[in-house]
């Protein structure tokens, strides 16, 4: 359970990131 919400964060985070950079 743990490490499938420590993914999902990963994931999560990831696309933050991802979603940042594409918008500047």
């Amino acid at each position: 359970m743990m490490k499938a919400q420590e993914s999902f964060l990963n994931s999560s985070r990831i696309l933050f990131w991802f979603s940042n950079i594409t918008m500047l």
